[in-house]
């Protein structure tokens, strides 16, 4: 005799704090012993208290009650669900922040970089520019452009350059 179904019905009143006189009541069993009996696991609830139980209990879901799948509450049911999304979207929103942490670190990482090669390279133009200042090639003679205000200054030019 399979008591499976005895054990979960035991295991939602339990949990629901549900007295059996309670419970008696509820169905519209006769004897409290009948429903000892039941807890108990020496009698097999019959099929006509069964249905009454979970027309009764409207929280108790009667696929776990039969089967022993999913929850016992339907409650139970849709707050695990609740829970889970709520933990999904929260993960979600965890490892959007830890992406956003991740590129900024990665974006300062990066600046760090850009600065040692920025003050590397400026230590090497400094000694360039000292070197060259050295042999003179920093600042050549460049005479200044002159400006030529009228034809004759234009031929002037010309010749003394010729």
């Amino acid at each position: 005799m399979d008591l499976a179904i005895n054990q979960r019905l035991k295991e939602f009143i339990t949990y629901k704090k549900i007295s059996y006189e309670t419970f008696r009541k509820m169905i519209n069993c006769t004897h409290i012993q009948q429903i000892s009996n039941w807890m108990a696991l020496r009698e097999k609830i019959p099929d006509k208290y069964l249905i009454v139980t979970i027309v009764k209990l409207i929280d108790l879901d009667a696929r776990w009650l039969i089967t022993g799948e999913g929850n016992m509450s339907y409650i139970i049911d849709r707050i695990k669900r609740e829970t889970e999304n709520s933990e999904l979207e929260q993960a979600k929103a965890e490892n959007a922040m830890k992406g956003f942490y991740l590129e900024a670190t990665g974006l300062t990482e990066v600046m760090e970089e850009l600065k040692k090669s920025m003050s590397t390279m400026n230590s090497t133009i400094n000694a360039l520019q000292k070197n060259m200042t050295y042999f003179n090639i920093l600042k050549p003679e460049i005479a200044e452009p002159k400006v030529l205000e009228s034809e004759k200054d234009l031929e002037r030019d010309f010749e003394n350059k010729v």
